[in-house]
C-alpha cells in the first residue's frame, strides 16, 4: 500500500521535470477539477510497476504499454497494486484506492532481457523549466512539433523506484518520464490533465537524445488533445485534457450597477464562505447596496483580504476574517457574536465532486455533514439571538439521480430537514433553504460544458 506525500511530489518533479503546479501548489490544486493537489499520473504508473517488479525475478523490457489515468489521486490517499491478470508476456494491472475502485489501469507486454541500466543519459535537461500553455486553437497548433531531451537521474530513480531502477530498461523509463514533462510543461501545459498513453518499444534499445511530439488533434468540445510521439526506440500517442480556465468573478463596479444605493441599508450581513463563487457574489451585491458586511474565508486569505480592501477603498463597509466552520475556536465565535448580524448567509462547502458511483464513502458523508449540518447548527445556535434571517442553500442535485453524488445529496437532504426544524423551534427567525441550480464557480468548472447559471444571476435571485 502507498500514500503519496508532498515530498514524493517534489522528488518526482525533480526526476521528471514536470513542474505543473496542480501537483505541487495547494492553491493551484484547490482550483483544479479535483479541489486538491493530485499525484502525477506517471508517478503512479512507475510506483505500480515498481511494486509489480517486487514479485518477479529477472530483468524485463517493455514491448508495449497502454495506461489510462481514471481519476485524480490526492496526497495521503491510500492506493495499492491489484494484479488483474499476469500471463507472460502480458500483464493487466490496476492501481486501486481503499474502496477497491481503480485510479489507474495499465496493460503491458513485456519480455525478459538484460536491462540496459547502464545507458548513458543526461541527468538534467536544458528545457527543464515550465512553459506557458498554448491557447486551444486547432488552426494554431495542429502539426506543431516539439523535442524534449531525454534525461534521468539514476540516484533519484533508485530512491523512488528501487526495483525498476535495477530491473527495467533505463531508456524506457526516461521515455515515460519525458511524456509527463511534455504534458505538464509544454502542451497542454499548466492547465493539463494527463489522460492516457499508448507506446510501442523497439526490440533492441536504440540510442536517442530526444523525444519528438506532434500535436495531431484538438477537440475543444471535449477539452481533449491527441499527440503522436516518436524517438529512436519508441513510438506512441498520448491524450490529455485541458483543465478549464479560471472562472472570473464579477467586479464590485459591475455589482454596483445591479442594485440601488441603500437597497440593503440597515443589514448587518455575515457571509460565511465569501471568498469566491456564490458567496462572493452575495456579499458584493449586499455591500454595493449599503449593507455592512463581514465575510469569512477558510483558506483563501489573499483573495478575501484583497477583495475587502478594494471594497473599503470604494467607501463600502466590508471586513473579513478566517473561519473554519468545522473547528471555529472561541475567538472566532466571539467575533461573530460581537458583529451582531441581522442576516447570515451560510455558503461554506467542502469540495463537492469526490464521490464514486461504485461505492458509498462514510468518510466523505461525514465530511459533508461536518460542514452542512454540524457547522451550520453551530453558527445558528451562536447567532439566532441577533439574526432574524439565515440562508443555507441546498441544491437541485437532489432532484436528479446523480450516482456519484450520493454522499453530497444525502447530506444536503438532511440539512434541509434541520433547517425546517430550526425554523419551527425559533419563532421570528426565518431559515431559507432554497435548492439552487448548478452555478459556474471554480468548484463546478468542468471539462465538459454543462448548463450552469452565473453566480451573479443566482445571487440576485436570492437577494431579490
Amino acid at each position: 500500500m502507498k500514500t503519496f506525500c508532498a515530498n514524493d511530489q517534489q522528488r518526482f518533479s525533480r526526476l521528471s521535470g514536470d513542474l505543473n503546479p496542480v501537483h505541487l501548489d495547494p492553491q493551484a490544486g484547490r482550483y483544479s477539477p479535483w479541489g486538491k493537489v493530485v499525484v502525477h499520473g506517471i508517478a503512479q504508473l512507475l510506483w505500480l510497476l515498481d511494486e509489480w517488479c517486487a514479485g518477479r525475478s529477472g530483468d524485463i523490457c517493455l514491448v508495449a504499454l497502454k495506461v489510462r489515468f481514471i481519476k485524480g489521486l490526492g496526497l495521503g490517499e491510500a492506493v495499492s497494486l491489484r494484479i488483474d491478470a499476469d500471463e507472460p508476456p502480458v500483464a493487466t494491472l490496476s492501481l486501486v484506492n481503499d474502496q477497491g475502485a481503480p485510479v489507474l489501469k495499465c496493460r503491458l507486454h513485456y519480455r525478459p532481457c538484460q536491462a540496459n541500466t547502464a545507458t548513458a543519459l543526461p541527468t538534467a535537461a536544458a528545457d527543464h523549466n515550465a512553459v506557458m500553455p498554448r491557447a486551444i486553437d486547432e488552426t494554431d497548433v495542429i502539426g506543431s512539433r516539439e523535442q524534449l531531451g531525454l534525461s534521468i537521474d539514476p540516484a533519484l530513480l533508485a530512491l523512488l523506484y528501487p526495483r525498476l531502477a535495477v530491473s527495467c530498461d533505463r531508456q524506457q523509463l526516461a521515455f515515460l518520464l519525458n511524456t509527463t514533462k511534455y504534458v505538464g510543461n509544454v502542451w497542454p501545459g499548466a492547465r493539463s490533465i494527463y489522460q492516457g498513453l499508448e507506446a510501442d518499444f523497439a526490440d533492441a534499445p536504440g540510442g536517442a537524445e530526444a523525444v519528438e511530439y506532434e500535436i495531431v488533434r484538438v477537440d475543444p468540445k471535449l477539452s481533449l488533445t491527441h499527440v503522436d510521439i516518436r524517438c529512436a526506440f519508441a513510438t506512441g500517442k498520448l491524450t490529455a485534457f485541458f483543465r478549464p480556465a479560471p472562472v472570473p468573478q464579477a467586479s464590485l463596479e459591475e455589482m454596483a450597477t445591479l442594485v440601488t444605493p441603500g437597497q440593503f441599508g440597515g443589514r448587518r450581513a455575515l457571509v460565511i464562505g465569501g471568498s469566491q463563487g456564490i458567496g462572493a457574489a452575495i456579499w458584493k451585491l449586499l455591500a454595493a447596496g449599503g449593507a455592512e458586511v463581514l465575510l469569512t474565508y477558510n483558506s483563501s486569505e489573499k483573495l478575501a483580504s484583497e477583495a475587502a480592501t478594494e471594497a473599503r477603498a470604494r467607501g463600502l463597509s466590508v471586513n473579513c476574517m478566517q473561519l473554519d466552520v468545522c473547528a471555529p475556536g472561541d475567538a472566532a465565535m466571539s467575533a461573530l457574536r460581537e458583529f451582531e448580524p441581522t442576516h447570515v448567509y451560510y455558503l461554506a462547502t467542502p469540495f463537492i465532486f469526490r464521490g464514486s458511483a461504485d461505492y458509498f464513502s462514510s468518510a466523505l458523508f461525514a465530511e459533508f455533514n461536518a460542514v452542512y449540518i454540524e457547522g451550520f447548527y453551530r453558527i445558528f445556535q451562536a447567532l439566532a439571538a441577533s439574526a432574524g434571517y439565515f440562508l443555507v442553500p441546498s441544491s437541485t442535485a437532489l432532484d436528479s439521480n446523480v450516482p456519484d453524488m450520493m454522499e453530497y445529496t444525502m447530506s444536503k437532504l438532511a440539512m434541509e430537514g434541520m433547517a425546517r426544524a430550526l425554523a419551527a423551534r425559533h419563532a421570528g427567525v426565518r431559515v431559507a433553504c432554497p435548492r439552487l441550480p448548478r452555478i459556474r464557480t471554480e468548484q463546478t468548472n468542468s471539462l465538459i460544458k454543462v448548463d450552469e447559471k452565473s453566480a451573479t444571476e443566482v445571487a440576485l435571485g436570492i437577494l431579490g
